[in-house]
């Protein structure tokens, strides 16, 4: 390509090419995802207005992040139903280790003994390192 006037100028072009392609599929990824949030959101919108209910689409419209700026696309929840499984399994979960950890934090203040005691802030401890890497597993927060 050195010294090759033509050269250069296939290459730009092509970079050109490549680089409008690429800002039409992001386009088109963008629109498609807009138009299924704003279909979606009007179909909520509808069941809540008529008292109907039915599946929850997925993705849900509310985990859709669309950024008109950049043309950007996010999902921040689940896209499968094995995903929204697996959300729901770990929400529960974190739901038992905060109970846990409060029902062993009112336990401290009765701990008779430092045995007592240390079994109470190693349960402390093994439900807040729970909790910890649920925090770090949910993909979806």
């Amino acid at each position: 390509m050195k010294g090759q006037s033509r050269s250069q100028r296939l290459l730009t072009d092509l970079l050109s090419l490549a680089e409008e392609s690429s800002r039409q599929t992001q386009l088109r990824n963008f629109e498609a995802a807009l138009d299924y949030k704003l279909n979606w959101e009007a179909r909520l919108a509808d069941r809540e207005r008529l008292g109907t209910t039915g599946p929850d689409p997925l993705p849900h419209p509310k985990d859709i992040i669309l950024d008109p700026r950049t043309g950007d696309v996010q999902i921040k929840g689940p896209m499968t139903k094995e995903e929204k499984a697996e959300q729901k399994q770990l929400l529960e979960f974190q739901e038992i280790c905060k109970e846990r950890i409060a029902a062993l934090g009112a336990m401290l203040g009765n701990a008779s003994d430092k045995q007592e005691l240390k079994i109470i802030n190693d349960g402390l401890k093994q439900f807040r390192s729970i909790l910890q890497k649920i925090a770090r597993a949910n993909i979806w927060s």
